[in-house]
């Protein structure tokens, strides 16, 4: 009988929406897409590969979204931490001319693009050449939001690698007033 209960209670509970379902649903239940703020994925080529990357201006507050299957291919290097706060994971991803941050889920919950910042040739082989570089000891995220903190933690882990060539590491103050935008939204 315990187990009947306790199944039933389990069941119930897993009905009841979380708060980023809901905001997911209104937002775009009610908001009509809009072309004009949808980014376009950049196609170049580099060193005869095919590279995709996102404009330099997205996260100016041009665009409201941008969809880009392609993160995880096979130039791209990239890092990750989970994260309960969001009920997912960030991804710092390296292709040969970008640094992108960007939220991702395997549940309903929208994904985000924080930041992105173009990066040397130098940097994207030097970072190929550096072997791996650990990331767990990251700021769980529970109750409080931490990704400028893992963030720039992760970055000064890989500059430590990287020479003469660090990757840039914004300040809060830049970080906090770049936009986010819809990464990759259900239209």
């Amino acid at each position: 009988m315990m187990r009947i209960v306790l199944f039933c209670s389990l069941f119930l509970f897993s009905l009841i929406p979380t708060y980023a379902q809901v905001l997911h649903y209104v937002m775009w239940s009610e908001e009509k897409l809009d072309s004009t703020k949808l980014a376009q994925v950049v196609r170049d080529t580099v060193d005869g590969e095919i590279v995709y990357s996102v404009p330099s201006d997205l996260l100016s507050g041009k665009y409201k979204y941008i969809y880009f299957p392609c993160f995880f291919d096979k130039n791209a290097q990239y890092f990750h931490w989970d994260s309960w706060l969001i009920d997912g994971r960030y991804y710092l991803l390296f292709t040969p001319m970008q640094m992108v941050l960007f939220s991702h889920h395997e549940n309903p919950n929208p994904n985000w693009v924080y930041w992105v910042a173009h990066i040397s040739k130098e940097q994207y082989e030097l970072l190929r050449k550096a072997g791996p570089i650990p990331f767990d000891d990251y700021l769980l995220e529970k109750n409080k939001p931490y990704l400028y903190k893992n963030f720039t933690k992760l970055l000064k882990r890989i500059n430590r690698k990287m020479g003469d060539h660090p990757f840039y590491i914004p300040t809060k103050k830049e970080f906090e007033e770049a936009g986010v935008v819809t990464l990759n939204p259900d239209f």
